[in-house]
């Protein structure tokens, strides 16, 4: 939900005191923006106001013990001091706090954003009963590198990713190029059928036409065997009805490939001034190109979007695509934008009218002070009745390390390459449910309507399965998240992948076929 800006002016002073600095369990914000998180049975509405109230008081309470301390100096100094600080003291201060977001996702996470221009009330303001935690909402940098074709997909650095899990653990490495749209496979062109029964109904399955050829990565998952040589096999429905979330960094919803089953959900980045008229610019007639958009972010979603539902590209050809724009096409986004961009998808799932999933190929370190939040508000989407997929990392360390590979409500997916082994770079351990080819994978990608990326990671690992989630989705009762990972362990095929640098990793490889589940 979104509340109006809420502005108390309070009284400031222009003139500084020296004085011991207290500590505060707070990490300070560079931006002096917030994320309150309250606890779950506070009415957080109700809440504010009151919030609002305590913290007037307590700024009040302590200019009130400042002017003390400054009225007991000057006595030494002299009246004209003191009358000089009198009169600074009646100024009021423009803005000194604000509340801007409010965010309620399932009645199990509560948060509001606040600007706070005096952080010495922090610690004040934790002493609130209802208050849980209140973290900086500073911009979170992404590793979400730039298309670069002269980097070879096969000779990433190792150390680089590892340093680069101080801000995010779902790296991926890419190549693009722009080619002619080839044509594309439909579903309703099947060479060959059959049927098998499942949970609700009959699963029938069609063999792609092998012309063009299946991307490797589509074949390996409808194969129990390593063959690349076999077309890809898919169910005749392919996840129609099903709509998938890619919560991301945007999602150029104008490729060929999508064949406007993609559209633009919530973004983060929309509301700004210059943002609107480029969004006027690119849908207007003479407009100037949907490329502008920049809601199509800055490649990273697009290519997620594209390996579960392209038409050529993708699991589920038949599956609704929305972007949900979490970050700016830098890779860049606060807490906020991500609180909002769940919010607003549990908000749009509230009455359950058809499946739904959220694909969540992002990740942070559980040592960042902003990763329990996330974490948690992720626990809460779920729990509201929303399976979440999400990326183990390609940081090569424990995926119990990240967030939120390592919640127990999501379902986490390492990565495998062309050849049957585990990516070196992907994430392991108990925490990861499932593996899935992300190595040198080719879709979708921002630019003209048939640009196509290779790209690399657990990234482009966790959509294959959303992908399947969408397949199986239709033919299972109502499932809730608990349900549909089942499915998914008991589909998978086991005990084909070499190299797993641990005993804890499961040996599971995505399977897309309902009827073995």
């Amino acid at each position: 939900m979104k509340l109006s800006i809420l502005t108390l002016f309070l009284v400031g002073c222009c003139v500084a005191l020296a004085c011991s600095p207290k500590k505060v369990p707070v990490e300070r914000s560079a931006t002096q923006r917030y994320i309150v998180q309250v606890n779950q049975d506070t009415d957080i509405l109700d809440f504010i106001p009151n919030f609002l109230e305590s913290a007037f008081k307590t700024l009040e309470d302590l200019i009130h013990e400042t002017e003390e301390v400054a009225e007991t100096v000057v006595e030494d100094v002299g009246k004209t001091i003191g009358k000089l600080f009198k009169r600074c003291h009646k100024k009021p201060a423009p803005k000194a706090i604000q509340v801007h977001d409010v965010f309620d996702i399932g009645g199990m996470f509560k948060a509001f954003q606040m600007e706070l221009h005096n952080d010495t009330i922090l610690d004040k303001l934790l002493d609130i009963t209802q208050v849980m935690s209140i973290i900086p909402d500073d911009d979170i940098e992404y590793y979400l590198p730039k298309p670069d074709a002269s980097t070879l997909v096969d000779k990433r650095d190792k150390s680089d990713a590892l340093n680069k899990t101080s801000s995010s653990s779902s790296n991926t490495t890419k190549s693009t190029h722009n080619s002619s749209s080839t044509k594309k496979s439909s579903s309703s062109e099947a060479a060959a059928t059959h049927t098998s029964a499942a949970h609700n109904g009959t699963v029938t399955y069609i063999q792609m036409p092998d012309e063009p050829k299946a991307p490797w990565n589509l074949i390996r998952i409808s194969e129990r065997n390593l063959d690349l040589d076999k077309p890809y096999v898919t169910d005749s429905l392919s996840g129609a009805g099903v709509t998938v979330y890619i919560i991301d960094d945007g999602l150029a919803i104008h490729n060929k490939d999508f064949e406007k089953r993609a559209s633009y959900g919530w973004s983060a980045v929309a509301n700004s001034t210059s943002n609107q008229k480029m969004i006027q610019k690119s849908t207007s007639s003479a407009g100037g190109g949907k490329n502008s958009d920049p809601r199509n972010g800055g490649g990273h979603g697009t290519h997620v979007a594209g390996i579960i539902g392209g038409k050529h590209y993708g699991v589920a050809k038949n599956v609704t695509l929305v972007g949900v724009q979490v970050l700016q096409p830098n890779g860049k986004g606060s807490v906020s934008n991500f609180l909002g961009g769940i919010n607003w998808v549990v908000e749009q799932e509230k009455n359950h009218t058809r499946p739904a999933i959220i694909n969540l190929s992002l990740g942070l370190p559980k040592s960042n002070v902003r990763s329990k939040a996330l974490a948690q508000a992720v626990d809460a989407a779920v729990k509201s009745g929303i399976p979440v997929i999400a990326a183990a990392g390609n940081s090569a360390v424990d995926a119990c390390e990240i967030v939120p590979a390592n919640s127990k409500n999501v379902f986490t997916v390492g990565t495998t390459t062309q050849e049957d082994e585990m990516d070196t770079q992907s994430c392991y351990g108990k925490c990861v449910d499932i593996l899935a080819p992300g190595y040198d994978i080719t879709s979708t990608y921002i630019g003209e309507p048939d640009s196509t990326a290779t790209m690399s990671g657990s990234s482009m690992a966790a959509p294959h399965v959303s992908g399947v989630a969408a397949l199986v989705m239709p033919y299972l009762d109502n499932p809730t998240p608990k349900d549909l990972y089942k499915v998914l362990r008991k589909m998978a095929t086991r005990n084909k992948i070499s190299r797993i640098p641990d005993k804890k990793t499961p040996n599971a490889l995505v399977y897309n076929k309902v009827k073995n589940h």
